[in-house]
């Protein structure tokens, strides 16, 4: 929701994202737009729900979780049937090969549309409820064809920067 009272760029930026996201449509690697308020105030956007917050964060709290295993001396990649431990706190080795693969994804239908993200970050990157990721912060998408990209005192943007900034961040 558009917090009240918002300015006019607050809100011309709000009503861009939500065209942004009707424009990509869905994707099963997209924070996905499910309905939205343009007519009226509040503004609103309600987008499918990614239980497990940010990237960033389910990485750190699990880090912390799993060092804390380590310190008392069990084994997080073998843990025993009959502990007493939460195992959706336990980042396997299958997930953590996953993530960016399904990033991956995302970043290939943005660019299929012909978006480029900039500014893939694990705090853009959401997680479900079956800990999957999904790229969501679209403010700073952009068309790849668009002029404002193509401005001659800046450097273009490209899916390659995108790329790019997901392996740096993982």
């Amino acid at each position: 929701m558009l917090p009240e009272p918002a300015d006019d760029a607050s809100r011309s930026e709000f009503l861009r994202e939500i065209g942004l996201m009707k424009i990509l449509g869905y994707h099963e690697r997209l924070v996905n737009m499910l309905a939205c308020i343009t007519e009226s105030a509040p503004l609103c956007l309600v987008a499918e729900l990614c239980n497990y917050g940010d990237l960033l964060n389910f990485l750190r709290i699990r880090c912390k979780y799993m060092i804390k295993l380590n310190a008392e001396g069990i084994d997080y990649s073998d843990l025993p049937v009959d502990g007493n431990y939460n195992i959706e706190m336990v980042v396997t080795l299958k997930q953590l090969l996953m993530f960016p693969l399904q990033i991956s994804y995302g970043l290939e239908y943005l660019f299929s549309k012909g978006f480029v993200h900039r500014d893939i970050a694990a705090r853009n990157i959401f997680v479900n409820a079956k800990a999957s990721c999904k790229i969501g912060g679209f403010g700073l998408c952009r068309n790849l064809y668009s002029n404002t990209l193509l401005n001659e005192n800046k450097l273009p943007f490209t899916a390659e920067v995108d790329v790019t900034g997901g392996n740096t961040m993982l």
